[in-house]
């Protein structure tokens, strides 16, 4: 059976059985979308996802009498089959509509789809129909919601992240070695022409030969790493396991592959297996001895601090679509439109971008955009940086075995993870220190992004919608204990978390455990494990992982709605870049969904929301001291500003003065015409604080004039003077002029 990455478990829905295909009958329909039943939607091609059939009976079918409907798969398994309750609200011009779900545990391949019914002759009549079931195909039947879906807008504000060592990261590595290989599925030996691509799950490893351990290196680039996931390889063979026989023979073979999967630092997945023709088959086997040339772009990873500009932001829209499950077909994406209510002009197109489950352990704004994810352990840093423990008893180190991009989080001894211990998982925001301390939620600091407040609270979940925490996991226990666990939870200070049902104080609500009873000091689990959960509000705040009476190593932790291959989620958000003109800007929002061949399924959605409420996302923002002139592109003669100038990096002058000062012609007409508000040079040419006479300390305020090619130097009053009151010592001159010109000399 393949198993389709993100593809829903039917969560032990199982249709009933009711044997109608072996059901004695009195008539056949054999007519095309049925006579009896009056067929009219039906694709006999079942993909992933709801799958809706619509009929509408007929006069030949006993009033009042009931229809049986029944789905089987190739392996003859009743498919879950959903009839609409009373209050679903979609408008349809069938009389009935089901819809038949595929999930990840259905098989592929020829199956049936059977209604019963009685005549008003009181006889059974029978129509069956031929279906293929294709997991790999996108959903494309027709979108039906149980209620009406609805939008909601809200501003935030981004810090700008800057980041001049950035061109500096990236590197081509031409990367080889020596290698082996093992085909786990499909077994050696497999036929070629026996493999059907949609239905088996190629899981072809090709193994460093190497003893480099990566340990906890920021730049792994001497072993298999992560990025290079999707780039080509070249396998040069030169010794293969001899088809049908446990013996090698030499060869002399060079083929090219892409990289599935890096599994950890020494192993990989091929997206085909390996194939040695022998006669007219082409048969899976073992590479014992070959090379591998893998030439790819690396980019490190940044150590340097994320460099923010605080008073340089952007502002930004999170748009949240609710009741978007449907009872049929898949929501695949979205339009947005806005409409200024303060500027003219009509509606414009802001977004048209595909809607999917978004990942929530991740850093928006970091300067590291390639290891944005917080569940990806890429290095030991990068656990530092967002990752920390309530006691010193607990420990977080970088790992790569089993599982690339891992951490281990461990203690002295398994009897002290004794469940009073945690993991607490922060955002990284401009000009904090995180700790394991959870700070309350404060909407302002949310908004904004930024502050200890917003470190804490970065996760926002929505209420009755499902979500997942996955995670691949191994749990390091004393070999005969039974209690061993990692629990998970969501902590937040939204008042109402405590009446949640699987609420513990003081961790917050529980998500759920990874448990193992197994007689082993170390259980790998073989399959991401997943966990599943629907808050009853919505809630900010963050993750918390607690070990009892273990270590644990986890890989590839993540946190997200529910859902994205072939069903639609509960809930779906989205973030967009949204520039305003004034400060606290109401716009008119209005959005359409669409299903996955762009057709339009729903356009009822609008929503006012104002934006950028302190204009904060308003300044002008030029470059830093180093920027290159030559980089600049003039596009005409004038510059014209309509917002506040904001120059975060003014150097010093350079000495040596002949630095003419600026000056502004006042607007004096409205509009502005002639000279109004341009920028000007003065004859002023240095002002600036001197000494003479070898004195370090500046005595006198230097002014420089220039008319025509004639420099004028003015020394005008003392500005410090030696000694003081209290120490007797010698006093310079202090000369004060007033308003009117009236000079006094102090001695």
């Amino acid at each position: 059976m393949i198993h389709m990455a993100q593809l829903l478990s039917a969560f032990g829905k199982k249709g009933v059985r009711l044997g109608l295909d072996t059901l004695q009958v009195d008539i056949e329909d054999t007519s095309f979308l049925s006579k009896y039943f009056v067929i009219s939607e039906f694709n006999p091609v079942f993909s992933a996802g709801r799958n809706p059939i619509s009929f509408n009976g007929s006069p030949l079918i006993k009033n009042n009498s009931e229809i049986q409907v029944e789905c089987l798969d190739s392996n003859g398994n009743s498919l879950y089959i959903e009839r609409p309750t009373q209050n679903v609200t979609y408008v349809d011009i069938s009389e009935f509509v089901v819809a038949v779900h595929i999930y990840n545990e259905t098989y592929n391949g020829a199956g049936k789809l059977i209604f019963v019914g009685r005549t008003t002759k009181n006889e059974v009549v029978r129509w069956k129909s031929n279906i293929t079931i294709d997991k790999t195909l996108q959903n494309t039947s027709k979108v039906r919601f149980y209620n009406k879906p609805t939008i909601e807008a809200r501003n935030l504000i981004y810090p700008v992240v800057t980041n001049d060592a950035g061109t500096s990261l990236a590197k081509t590595i031409p990367f080889s070695g020596q290698f082996y290989s093992l085909p786990i599925n499909p077994s050696k030996d497999t036929n070629k022409r026996s493999i059907n691509a949609k239905k088996t799950d190629i899981d072809y490893r090709v193994s460093f030969n190497s003893n480099v351990s990566l340990g906890s290196q920021l730049y792994p680039t001497t072993s298999f790493n992560t990025q290079m996931e999707g780039q080509a390889i070249t396998l040069n063979v030169s010794s293969i396991n001899t088809p049908f026989s446990y013996g090698s023979q030499t060869v002399n073979l060079t083929s090219s592959f892409k990289i599935k999967k890096v599994l950890n630092d020494t192993t990989l997945q091929l997206t085909e297996p390996f194939f040695y023709t022998l006669g007219k088959d082409q048969l899976v086997t073992n590479i014992n001895v070959g090379t591998f040339e893998i030439p790819y772009t690396w980019l490190a990873y940044n150590t340097a601090a994320d460099a923010y500009q605080p008073s340089v932001k952007e502002s930004y829209a999170e748009i949240t679509y609710r009741n978007i499950r449907p009872f049929s077909g898949f929501v695949a994406r979205h339009k947005l439109y806005r409409k200024s209510m303060v500027y003219p002009g009509d509606f414009q197109l802001i977004a048209d971008e595909p809607l999917g489950a978004l990942e929530l352990l991740t850093d928006p704004v970091t300067n590291n955009k390639t290891y944005n994810l917080m569940g990806s352990f890429y290095n030991q840093v990068h656990v530092n940086k967002y990752w920390f423990t309530s006691s010193a008893i607990l420990q977080m180190s970088h790992s790569v075995d089993p599982y690339i991009n891992a951490v281990k989080i461990y203690a002295p001894t398994h009897a002290s993870m004794s469940g009073l211990h945690y993991a607490i998982v922060k955002a990284d925001s401009s000009n904090t220190v995180n700790d394991a301390t959870y700070v309350a939620y404060d909407s302002a600091s949310f908004n904004s992004i930024s502050g200890l407040s917003y470190n804490s609270n970065f996760i926002n979940l929505k209420k009755d919608s499902l979500y997942v925490l996955s995670t691949n996991i191994v749990i390091e226990k004393d070999q005969y204990a039974k209690d061993a666990k990692v629990s998970f939870y969501f902590t937040s200070s939204i008042p109402g978390i405590e009446l949640e049902k699987t609420y513990v104080s003081p961790f917050g609500l529980r998500i759920g455990d990874i448990t193992t009873t197994d007689a082993t000091s170390v259980k790998i689990f073989s399959e991401k494990q997943m966990l599943f959960f629907t808050p009853s509000n919505d809630y900010y705040g963050t993750l918390v992982i607690v070990p009892y009476h273990c270590d644990v190593v986890l890989s590839d932790l993540s946190l997200k709605v529910y859902g994205d291959y072939g069903f639609s989620p509960d809930i779906l958000f989205t973030k967009i870049p949204f520039k305003v003109n004034v400060a606290n800007e109401p716009f008119q929002l209005k959005a359409e969904l669409f299903d996955i061949n762009s057709t339009l399924i729903y356009s009822d959605l609008q929503t006012i929301q104002t934006f950028d409420a302190a204009g904060e996302s308003l300044y002008v923002f030029i470059g830093n001291s180093n920027l290159d002139p030559s980089n600049l592109t003039f596009v005409s003669a004038s510059l014209v500003i309509s917002k506040s100038l904001y120059l975060p990096n003014i150097p010093n002058c350079p000495a040596g003065g002949g630095n003419r000062l600026l000056g502004y012609h006042a607007p004096v007409n409205t509009p502005p015409k002639n000279s109004d508000g341009q920028v000007c040079y003065t004859n002023i040419t240095d002002l600036s604080s001197v000494s003479i006479g070898g004195s370090s300390v500046p005595e006198y305020i230097n002014l420089q004039t220039i008319a025509g090619v004639t420099t004028t130097t003015a020394r005008s009053i003392a500005v410090k003077y030696t000694g003081s009151a209290v120490d007797g010592g010698p006093y310079g001159k202090r000369i004060f002029v007033n308003i009117a010109g009236t000079k006094t000399v102090y001695s």
